[in-house]
């Protein structure tokens, strides 16, 4: 045989041996579509008797499927649902909030933000606080979905949470008398700022609103630093720890404050009540940036490989998104411990889901999927519903297969 035919022949070998390579690599880290999906029929789950604790799954009950659609046209950086009205906003990850709609999504802001740390809707949806910049040094600002316009604040803000209501903030500041927490009126103009403790040493914490009287200050954590939690009396301005170092300690909040969702390594998560005590133990793996609450109900996206998903440190590598999983979702009913698995992603028609931030609205389960980072609903019909619906849902959207990077790698 001649030199060159060996040459030829060796070419082609190693052309399609990287072809081969090529595929078979992106065939894992592609999903195929799932913008639109008529899934298999999954049964509900409802717990036999009286001593199994929530996540325990029984018996299947009614059958139920699982339509899928994807909400946003392009991928987000989070999203919240308007309580009133029902809309969906989202914002990207340089900081654009757009309207979710049925056509083409709606540009509310052009305005960007540099490096998007975090937001927090208000209750009711109609305002977000944002913070941006150097995450050790963040700067902060409200959005308002009405006037569509951002509202700086103080760069001597350090952390920020809603306060009593839309137009109250309550979070430290840093001025001539040091380290404090305060409260500021946003309606104000310019924003009037109260200080409610001060000389305030922990640092580098977050806040939520108990009740009227109390907040709830969470020293940060991670998989190998240990964090506190404490209840802050704004009335007698005592504060008592309610609970001990622990690392990986994170918390998820109702928004009746009546129920709290407690994570904490390596994979204890616990209901609690409204005076943070267990109501039972959780038999599921989860965390709570993959968990959400209804009036009456616990969302969850869990993995369906838990074995590996414990192998990282949670919740850092969730966090730095050093591995994606392939989630089922459930729902627990906080009242019965009924447990039903909704959707299964990977099996049928169903690409796999890495479910983060599930948000509940009239029935409806949005969230957003790590795999393209879209906003996607999940609508559970019962019996013969599920196929109507589907038709009803982004037609024209059919066989597009997202391959788009995250925003965050």
């Amino acid at each position: 045989m001649k030199t060159w035919h060996k040459i030829l022949i060796i070419v082609i070998l190693l052309g399609i041996g990287i072809f081969a390579l090529f595929y078979f690599f992106n065939k894992i880290a592609v999903p195929v579509p799932i913008e639109e999906s008529q899934g298999v029929l999954f049964p509900g789950f409802e717990k036999n008797g009286g001593t199994q604790g929530l996540g325990d799954v029984g018996s299947p009950s009614t059958e139920k499927t699982a339509v899928l659609s994807k909400i946003s046209d392009v991928p987000v950086f989070d999203f919240w649902i308007s309580k009133d009205t029902g809309e969906l906003y989202y914002i990207t990850n340089k900081g654009r909030i757009f309207s979710g709609k049925d056509g083409s999504d709606i540009d509310m802001n052009t305005q960007e933000l540099s490096s998007l740390n975090m937001i927090i809707p208000s209750e009711t949806g109609k305002k977000i606080i944002a913070s941006f910049g150097d995450p050790q040094k963040p700067r902060w600002g409200v959005f308002d979905v009405v006037d569509g316009v951002w509202k700086p604040l103080s760069d001597k803000i350090t952390s920020a949470m809603w306060g009593k209501d839309e137009d109250t903030l309550i979070g430290t500041i840093q001025n001539e008398d040091g380290h404090s927490i305060a409260s500021f009126d946003i309606s104000k103009n310019p924003i009037k700022s109260s200080v409610i403790l001060k000389d305030f040493r922990i640092k580098d914490v977050s806040f939520s609103w108990k009740n009227p009287d109390s907040i709830m200050i969470l020293e940060r954590s991670s998989a190998t630093i240990k964090g506190r939690l404490w209840e802050f009396n704004t009335k007698n301005l005592l504060v008592k720890q309610v609970d001990p170092g622990t690392s990986g300690l994170s918390f998820l909040w109702s928004a009746s404050r009546e129920y709290a969702l407690r994570f904490s390594n390596p994979n204890n998560l616990l209901v609690l009540n409204g005076n943070l005590e267990p109501v039972n133990p959780l038999t599921i793996t989860s965390i709570p940036q993959k968990c959400g609450f209804s009036e009456d109900a616990l969302y969850c996206f869990i993995p369906q490989d838990t074995d590996s998903f414990l192998e990282f440190s949670l919740p850092d590598d969730y966090f730095q998104n050093k591995f994606y999983s392939t989630d089922t979702l459930i729902s627990i009913n906080l009242e019965t411990d009924k447990m039903e698995t909704l959707l299964q992603s990977g099996v049928g028609n169903f690409s796999p889901i890495d479910g983060r931030h599930p948000r509940v609205h009239e029935g409806d389960v949005f969230f957003v999927n790590k795999y393209d980072w879209f906003v996607y609903r999940v609508h559970i019909s019962e019996e013969g519903e599920g196929l109507e619906k589907s038709n009803e849902v982004n037609q024209n959207e059919e066989n597009q297969i997202y391959n788009e990077p995250s925003p965050f790698n």
